[in-house]
């Protein structure tokens, strides 16, 4: 039985944040577009820990996602 198939799952708002440079405006966005405008729930779902301290700058692997 050498028909297995792997498949990988990535997660379609995790790519979209990924893909922003300006992280908060990304934030801003995908709570809008997702969580009912609610950055709270969107940087729970997207283990954002450090909200307030987010900055236009700062790059993905600056804080943990």
């Amino acid at each position: 039985m050498d028909n297995i198939i792997h498949l990988q799952f990535t997660d379609p708002i995790i790519d979209e944040f990924e893909a922003f440079v300006d992280k908060t405006a990304g934030l801003k966005t995908i709570a809008f577009k997702y969580f009912g405008a609610d950055s709270d729930k969107a940087a729970d779902y997207l283990n954002i820990e450090r909200l307030g301290s987010l900055k236009s700058t700062d790059k993905i692997d600056e804080f943990q996602v």
